[in-house]
């Protein structure tokens, strides 16, 4: 999965000092990983030493989620990565921060509304046909779908098997499902190759896939590669060993004269 990419903001303070927490941010999407980083705008007389920061799910009680220590005394900046795969998805969390000298607390940060979401997107891909003439066209569809932060976005590719030709299609959308097309008249026989991304806002990405054959009307493609029908080849094996065996005939004919 995705790890959380830190956003910053400034939060108000309930001190004076002109600190931040400049991560994560309120009403934030996260997967994987929450980094927490603290700003102390002064260090010195200050002596920040540590920070705390407790997270709960609503009513429930508060539980540390990290402690960061300092390792000196004019230390300015605290950060430390939290690994939250485990936190229930779809819960919105709060989350408050303490910055402390020793046992003294100097600033509070609190946030609201922290979403962790640690599943990929739901995705189906799928074809009308698995295998097709050249003269008829193919109907690729997709759906795409994220049910606690939703999706950032999809992209769909059609390659085709003779990109010269027949060109291949990739477009991104924004939607939930669609239809991708691919007209008769530029299908190329061999295999076409459909894919469908989707990434959700926490960085949670899922793929399907899905292939259809697409023959020549006269049957001479296989994929990519041309071979004689059937028929054909079944025909010119009949007329050779008829040929055959009038030439072994004729020739013990010959030798009873």
């Amino acid at each position: 999965m995705a790890l959380a990419t830190a956003m910053l903001i400034a939060l108000p303070l309930m001190s004076a000092a002109a600190n931040s927490l400049t991560a994560p941010v309120e009403n934030g999407n996260y997967t994987g990983t929450v980094t927490v980083t603290a700003a102390i705008s002064s260090n010195g007389a200050n002596n920040m030493t540590n920070v705390t920061c407790y997270y709960n799910d609503g009513g429930a009680p508060n539980t540390v989620l990290v402690q960061i220590l300092n390792t000196s005394a004019s230390q300015t900046s605290f950060t430390n990565s939290v690994d939250v795969s485990t936190f229930t998805d779809s819960k919105s969390y709060n989350m408050s921060c303490r910055i402390m000298n020793y046992t003294t607390l100097n600033s509070t940060f609190t946030l609201q509304r922290i979403t962790i979401d640690n599943t990929n997107p739901v995705v189906t891909m799928s074809a009308d046909v698995t295998q097709v003439s050249e003269k008829r066209g193919i109907t690729f569809t997709w759906t795409s779908f994220d049910s606690t932060a939703g999706l950032s976005s999809q992209t769909v590719t059609v390659v085709s098997p003779d990109t010269g030709r027949c060109p291949t299609q990739t477009f991104s959308t924004t939607g939930n499902s669609s239809t991708v097309y691919v007209d008769e008249e530029t299908v190329c026989p061999g295999y076409y190759n459909a894919t469908v991304t989707s990434t959700d806002y926490p960085g949670n990405t899922a793929t399907k896939y899905v292939q259809v054959r697409v023959t020549a009307p006269d049957g001479k493609f296989v994929g990519a590669k041309s071979i004689a029908p059937i028929s054909e080849k079944s025909n010119k094996n009949t007329i050779i060993i008829v040929a055959a065996i009038i030439i072994i005939v004729m020739a013990l004919y010959s030798r009873k004269k």
